[in-house]
């Protein structure tokens, strides 16, 4: 794990091989505070919202959580098949779900998709892919693949925004296992099959504002596909037709598979997943140095032990039942 002066030398030393000439603009703080900054998002989203001015996207939260209908839904026209998720399980395993219901693990993900969103849809003139998000990690086992669902359960709790979670990691497929889809056909048979359109592989889920893409069955030759004109006509073709939408991609650690580089071309936005206590700063710096570099990269510090959190950042039991009491 990064720590303290190492941090700023490690972004120093990224900003010079990234050849940039601002300082610490291209590439975020390499460990972005996105967990456990438990008290500050009602400060931090409102400094966000005046200083990204009057033409910001609303950006309000939905939905789900406050009862309210979603004004962003999948259709049967636009995603064929449905998939049910089962929202208690998740929940108990520690998702964010949309049970009505204010949690400490909801408040870290509203903290991580803000600047995300922010980029997606404030900045598409810079970056016409930035409502692409590709999420991965260093190692395997670091918690990409559920720092991908809760991300995607959060936007998806966004009043107007439809999310698209597509599983990039075609050999595991864990993304597709975990919300119980046997798909046959994946968006790795569009590229050979003409007949097909996105709608036939789309699946649909009771969140209403949040779709699957599988990936189809496994091939070999995934990473030299990925890197193919097809799969850049594909990736281009889904910027085009979910421009409004975010689509985040879960993809296979950078150190234990070629795909993610070759699939990071394709998106606007890298999410890096790093183990608290485990990954280390060389990891970090080689998985980086094997991406394309990306003007939008955030780092997100996973699975730190509560003690820390709270030594930290402070109880938020504690703060909402002292605010509950006036």
């Amino acid at each position: 794990m990064v720590k303290g002066s190492s941090r700023l030398n490690l972004i120093d030393r990224l900003n010079e091989k990234f050849e940039l000439k601002v300082p610490k603009v291209r590439v975020k703080r390499l460990v972005e505070r996105a967990i456990g900054e438990l008290g500050e998002e009602g400060s931090e989203a409102k400094q966000a919202t005046r200083s990204n001015g009057a033409n910001r996207r609303e950006l309000d939260e939905v939905s789900s959580d406050r009862g309210r209908d979603h004004d962003a839904t999948w259709h049967s026209s636009e995603a064929r098949n449905y998939t049910e998720l089962d929202l208690d399980k998740m929940g108990e395993a520690g998702y964010v779900i949309p049970d009505g219901r204010r949690s400490r693990i909801k408040e870290q993900y509203r903290n991580i998709k803000r600047p995300l969103l922010v980029n997606a849809f404030q900045k598409t003139d810079e970056n016409k892919m930035a409502h692409i998000v590709l999420v991965t990690s260093a190692c395997p086992g670091e918690g990409k693949t559920f720092t991908a669902t809760n991300l995607a359960m959060s936007i998806a709790a966004e009043r107007e925004i439809k999310v698209l979670l597509m599983d990039g990691d075609v050999i595991r497929q864990d993304l597709s296992q975990r919300f119980g889809i046997e798909a046959n056909k994946g968006y790795l048979d569009l590229l050979d099959d003409d007949t097909l359109d996105v709608s036939d592989i789309l699946f649909r889920t009771n969140v209403p504002s949040l779709a699957v893409l599988p990936s189809g069955v496994a091939r070999e030759e995934a990473t030299e596909l990925f890197a193919s004109t097809r799969m850049n006509d594909l990736m281009d073709d889904l910027a085009a037709r979910y421009h409004d939408r975010i689509i985040i991609i879960d993809t296979p650690p950078i150190l234990a598979s070629s795909e993610t580089n070759a699939l990071a071309p394709h998106t606007g936005q890298y999410v890096i997943v790093i183990e608290a206590g485990k990954t280390s700063q060389q990891a970090i710096e080689e998985a980086l140095h094997l991406l394309t570099p990306c003007e939008y990269t955030y780092c997100i510090l996973n699975k730190a032990a509560d003690a820390d959190l709270i030594e930290r950042y402070g109880s938020y039991q504690e703060y909402y039942i002292t605010e509950s009491r006036g």
